[in-house]
């Protein structure tokens, strides 16, 4: 059980820049940490506009819009080539790289893990497997420097994997 002061802990986050970053500065930082690419001002708008070298972009915050772009009208939305080649050579065929019936049906696929019944069945298992990788961190024989992105990469794969298996077995036992 956590006490009150692991309880209240935040870990340590990206505050965002005052102004808009010129390229060079943002090449940088999306390597570095994509969230911090974003300044101030795109956290205040539902709808922000980005201006690239060689097209406009748009980060959408509000709900009502992100519905209707991922879902009511995903077609009119379709990826950028950039976007496309970036996505499909680390996910391949995956949800976030595809188009189309091939996205639809995949997103439809994939719609029950994400269900509020769902998620919260999965919530003791994901909190354990936290403190697993906390425990494993305040090891003394970890090293010092630890690879924070790979570490939560795996814890991720992890759970994904686990969700998978659960939601399987329990519909499709046997």
């Amino acid at each position: 059980m956590l006490d009150r002061s692991e309880a209240d802990f935040r870990p340590p986050a990206p505050y965002p820049v005052a102004e808009r970053l010129g390229l060079f500065k943002l090449l940088v930082r999306l390597k570095r940490n994509p969230l911090e690419c974003w300044s101030a001002d795109f956290f205040q708008q539902p709808i922000a506009r980005v201006r690239l070298p060689f097209t406009d972009t748009y980060l959408v915050h509000d709900p009502a819009a992100i519905k209707r772009v991922l879902m009511d009208h995903a077609a009119n939305y379709p990826k950028d080539p950039i976007q496309r080649r970036i996505l499909v050579a680390g996910l391949a065929d995956g949800l976030l790289s595809v188009e189309g019936a091939r996205w639809e049906a995949q997103r439809r696929a994939l719609a029950p893990l994400f269900s509020r019944r769902t998620v919260s069945q999965f919530t003791q298992a994901m909190l354990t497997a936290a403190g697993q990788f906390v425990d494993k961190w305040r090891k003394p024989e970890v090293e010092a420097h630890l690879d924070v992105a790979a570490e939560m990469t795996l814890l991720t794969l992890n759970e994904i994997e686990f969700s998978w298996r659960s939601v399987c077995t329990t519909r499709y036992p046997g």
